[in-house]
C-alpha cells in the first residue's frame, strides 16, 4: 500500500478491501459499502445499470427445490428480468432460469434469435 501526504492510499485501498470480499462471497457490487466502492459518487456513465449475475450450477440443492410462483409483475421483477439478460448475454446462453441466479421464482428469460440476427429476448 502507498503513502500520501494525508495517508495511505485511499484508492489502493479501497480496491483490495473490494477483491478481498469478492473472493470471500459473491455478491453485486452495488451492495458493497460505499467506502469500499472504487467509485463512491456513483458508476460512471459508461457502466450499465444491470448487473451480471452470479450462476449456480449443480449440485447446489437450491436448483432441486420447487421454486415460488410469480404473483405479481412489477418493477422489481422487471429488474430481475433485465439483470438475468444481461447475465444470459454475458454467459453466452440462450435462456436463464431464475433459480440458477439464485432466486427461487418460477421467471424464465430467452432469446430465441437466430446467430446471424439481432437479439430478440
Amino acid at each position: 500500500m502507498s503513502m500520501t501526504a494525508f495517508g495511505p492510499d485511499r484508492a489502493n485501498l479501497a480496491v483490495h478491501a473490494s477483491a478481498q470480499l469478492a473472493s470471500l462471497w459473491p455478491m453485486p457490487t452495488a451492495l458493497l459499502p460505499k467506502a469500499l466502492a472504487i467509485d463512491p459518487d456513483g458508476a460512471a456513465p459508461y457502466v450499465s445499470d444491470m448487473a451480471t449475475l452470479p450462476i449456480i450450477t449443480l449440485p447446489n440443492p437450491l436448483l432441486r427445490k420447487r421454486s415460488a410462483e410469480v404473483e405479481r409483475i412489477d418493477a422489481e421483477l422487471g429488474k430481475l428480468a433485465d439483470d438475468m439478460l444481461d447475465t444470459m448475454y454475458a454467459a453466452p446462453g440462450v435462456g436463464l432460469a431464475a433459480v440458477q441466479v439464485g432466486v427461487p421464482r418460477r421467471l424464465i428469460v430467452i432469446d430465441a434469435a437466430k446467430e446471424d440476427d439481432p437479439p430478440a429476448p
